[in-house]
């Protein structure tokens, strides 16, 4: 052990240390323990008070935090607050630890580590305290294995941490000095911690983000945190070293200790550093490497020609929970659609290794890997309606520790997949190139092929199998048991398969759709309201839109590193952190939860019943269009009105504003999910509905029946944008052409 290690030197040579006596000493002491229980409440005050901070001005309503996402938040502002702390009881700490080396007779290093376990100890219960101060004793707060997980890892970082300021002022000897450092510190972490991918928040110690999930008991990317503090740890390990050479009263004893301990352990911090870079480089390095060279003329090459279009799709997954697996085996067939072409660009599944990949029906071909990326070169030219059909097996699996997207996608007992993790999607060489040039009309908004489909999943007989489509059925095997989808109809080959022991609930609403809400086994319910709040959603849209055209419609509680919502058709996600927030005033599920619901079952409409062109302009057809919807049925169930509505998304719009300026495009050439869609696009239809009596919603259920995508292929928003403002009185039409066609408010 180190610290025996440092007992063999010449400890006893150094110099005798004055030591206070009596009740001077007595009273230093006392005065010590009486500023570190004020730092102390400080500290957990200030954790507090950011924690319980109000998000009225974020969402127009306030919303407590679900405790798993409060947990999150404390872990990554309390590592600099504890730092900051600890650098400002530097000096005292040093003292302490002199004085109790002296009075014991022991080795100065060792109190010195026993000092930074004790404020450890201490700013880990106080961070305790505060996130319970706050979220309470929730029904859905981790298991108290995983809370005790977490603590110990938190207080092996604050350890890390006060050896760290304890360093920092016995290198100064003065504090102002200290302070200088940590500063400097602070800004080398700032500046080349986000550039190196080693920290993600402020503090000695830090490590990945610590991520909680309802469908795992230990922290997700854990393995990842622990080589870091691998690293720490060799890193502490020759600060140690150094505040064992300033121990020694003579100069040459110094060096000496130096070179025979502290230069080792500086070598071993710099290899498991540089081991660490590379660990992580082999993961994230690659993709966008590749965009140059003889990938750009490639693409530049075949930017006019034609791409390859899915008609059909056999997917087969065989999920192994003990080994976090996801064998995969897909059968794709594709069309040239309109003119022959000889090569075709293919975009990989993004993250699964493939074992092995063939394409039969167009004659002999090449295969050009390009990062992500593959061009299929056929001999012959491949006529239009030829099918070409695409045999491919792989594995999903984490690479390593820091193989972070698998590993929030694949877990022992759940995993989530989309179909951009296991299909090979045709791209337009256009919409490859980083201009996206000949990335227009021809290309729906997600750039997605309306296809028919069958998905089938091989899991253990507790699993459920969710995702899009028919259910056609489930037959048991000899390890397990085989889900089948059927998708009959053709539909754009978006989709989730989500596989775990869900708790389902379920609502029906007047339509008689089936409203299904799967949700983590692992957690508690409070009362499953959720199925029922999804039918009111329903049936409020279906009051004044076309009817919902699917059998059933899906929600999932997924992981929240996957994101906080996303629709699909006949399927919406919502993360565990959202779907786990309260409300500060009754407790029950969060004002948010149904604003994000709303906003995402609208995507029924708004994305998979009109789907518009990938031109300037769909993200107002997108989210704008679900935002207001939101809005509406946040209105009817006297949540927030209209009115503080345009007030709030004005405000937020203005705000953006002032950071844009003179970079502000319209909302006709919106296309992407900014400020503009989430913020002024609302506050546009929110301000015409009003100016035009309320009857919006119905003027918009009229143009989602013009434009459906049942008839359509892809919808111009500009058409459409056209279409909105004739069905507008006339009155209210030159301000509906300000706040489509030009920037600034106009009203």
């Amino acid at each position: 052990m180190l610290l025996d290690r440092l007992d063999t030197f010449e400890f006893t040579a150094q110099a005798p240390v004055k030591v206070d006596a009596g009740a001077g000493a007595r009273r230093r002491s006392g005065l010590y323990g009486a500023m570190a229980v004020i730092g102390l409440t400080a500290y957990a005050s200030l954790a507090a008070w950011i924690l319980s901070t109000n998000t009225t001005r974020v969402y127009g309503f306030a919303v407590n935090h679900d405790p798993r996402t409060a947990i999150e938040i404390a872990l990554q502002i309390c590592p600099m607050t504890a730092a900051t702390l600890l650098v400002l009881f530097s000096s005292e700490n040093h003292r302490l630890a002199r004085h109790w080396s002296v009075k014991a007779g022991a080795n100065p290093v060792r109190v010195h580590v026993v000092v930074s376990f004790l404020w450890a100890g201490a700013i880990t219960v106080a961070t305790s305290i505060a996130i319970a101060a706050v979220c309470g004793l929730h029904a859905s707060m981790p298991a108290p294995l995983t809370l005790l997980w977490v603590a110990a890892e938190f207080f092996f970082d604050v350890t890390l941490i006060g050896i760290f300021t304890i360093v920092l002022y016995r290198l100064t000897g003065r504090l102002w000095l200290a302070i200088v450092l940590f500063v400097g510190y602070i800004a080398l972490v700032v500046a080349a911690g986000e550039r190196w991918g080693i920290t993600s928040y402020i503090g000695f110690g830090s490590t990945v983000p610590v991520m909680l999930t309802t469908y795992s008991a230990a922290p997700l990317y854990d393995g990842a945190g622990w080589l870091l503090r691998g690293y720490w740890s060799t890193v502490t390990l020759f600060l140690l070293s150094i505040l064992y050479a300033l121990d020694s009263a003579r100069r040459s004893l110094r060096w000496r200790r130096l070179v025979t301990l502290g230069a080792p352990l500086l070598a071993i911090s710099v290899l498991t550093g540089w081991m660490t870079f590379r660990l992580q480089r082999s993961v994230n390095a690659g993709d966008e490497s590749q965009i140059t060279g003889q990938r750009n003329a490639a693409l530049q090459a075949d930017a006019s020609t034609v791409r390859l279009h899915l008609t059909h799709y056999d997917l087969r997954l065989n999920y192994s929970p003990g080994k976090q697996t996801v064998g995969v085996q897909g059968t794709l067939t594709f069309t040239s659609a309109g003119a022959p072409l000889r090569t075709a660009w293919l975009a990989r599944p993004a993250l699964m290794k493939d074992d092995d990949v063939q394409f039969t029906g167009a004659g002999p071909y090449s295969l050009l890997p390009f990062g992500k990326y593959t061009r299929v070169t056929f001999r012959d030219r491949v006529t239009p309606s030829t099918p070409i059909v695409v045999r491919y097996t792989g594995t999903i699996r984490s690479a390593n520790a820091f193989d972070l997207p698998v590993q929030s996608k694949v877990f022992d007992n759940a995993f989530f997949l989309t179909d951009a993790d296991v299909l090979w999607t045709a791209r337009r060489a256009g919409c490859i190139m980083l201009s996206q040039r000949g990335c227009g009309p021809e290309e729906n908004y997600l750039m997605s092929d309306r296809a028919t489909g069958t998905i089938t999943v091989a899991a253990p007989d507790a699993f459920r199998v969710v995702t899009v489509g028919e259910d056609a059925g489930r037959k048991r095997t000899g390890a397990g048991v085989e889900s089948t989808f059927s998708i009959s109809d053709p539909r754009l080959a978006t989709f989730l398969i989500a596989c775990a022991p869900f708790r389902e609930t379920e609502a029906a609403a007047r339509s008689g759709a089936r409203i299904r809400v799967f949700r983590s086994s692992l957690t508690t319910a409070y009362d499953d309201s959720e199925a029922k709040l999804g039918k009111a959603i329903l049936d409020f849209y279906q009051d004044s839109w076309p009817e919902y055209p699917r059998v059933d419609l899906n929600a999932v509680e997924t992981p929240a590193p996957n994101g906080e919502a996303f629709s699909y058709d006949g399927l919406l996600t919502i993360s565990d952190k959202i779907i786990n927030s309260r409300s500060p005033i009754s407790g029950d599920a969060s004002n948010l939860l149904e604003f994000v619901m709303a906003h995402e079952i609208a995507h029924q409409w708004w994305g998979y019943r009109v789907v518009p062109s990938r031109v300037p302009g769909r993200t107002f057809l997108t989210e704008s269009m679900a935002q207001f919807a939101a809005y509406k049925f946040l209105s009817s169930r006297g949540i927030l009105s209209e009115e503080d509505a345009i007030r709030h998304e004005n405000r937020r719009y203005q705000s953006a504003r002032s950071r844009l300026r003179g970079a502000e495009i319209p909302l006709s050439q919106s296309q992407t999910g900014d400020e503009l869609a989430y913020n002024k696009g609302p506050f546009a239809l929110l301000s015409l509905d009003k100016l035009s009596g309320g009857l919006m919603m119905t003027r918009l259920g009229t143009l989602i029946q013009a434009y459906s995508g049942d008839t359509r292929t892809s919808t111009i928003p500009d058409r459409f944008l056209v279409s909105l403002i004739n069905a507008l009185p006339e009155g209210s039409r030159p301000a509906a052409r300000h706040l489509v066609y030009q920037t600034g408010p106009g009203i």
